[in-house]
C-alpha cells in the first residue's frame, strides 16, 4: 500500500463514522482494511440473467461480452 501511495499520491476519500471503535489498534485495523478495499476494488456491474444461471453465488466469476 505504501508503493501505491509513493507511486500515485495520497487519494482524497469519505469520511467514515464509526463509533463502535473503541481501542487505537480497532480503529487502524479498520482504516488499513477500508484502504486495501479502495486499492483493490475493480469495476461493479450490476445485471440480470435468465433462470438457467440460478445456481450461481455471489463470488462466482463470469465473463461479460
Amino acid at each position: 500500500m505504501v508503493a501505491d501511495v509513493q507511486k500515485n499520491g495520497l487519494k482524497p476519500a469519505s469520511k467514515k463514522s464509526a463509533h463502535y471503535l473503541y481501542t487505537k489498534a480497532r480503529a487502524q485495523y479498520y482504516a488499513e482494511q477500508l484502504a486495501m478495499k479502495r486499492l483493490y476494488a475493480k469495476n461493479q456491474y450490476t445485471f440480470h440473467l435468465d433462470w438457467a444461471f440460478c445456481r450461481l453465488e455471489p463470488g462466482d466469476l463470469v465473463t461479460i461480452t
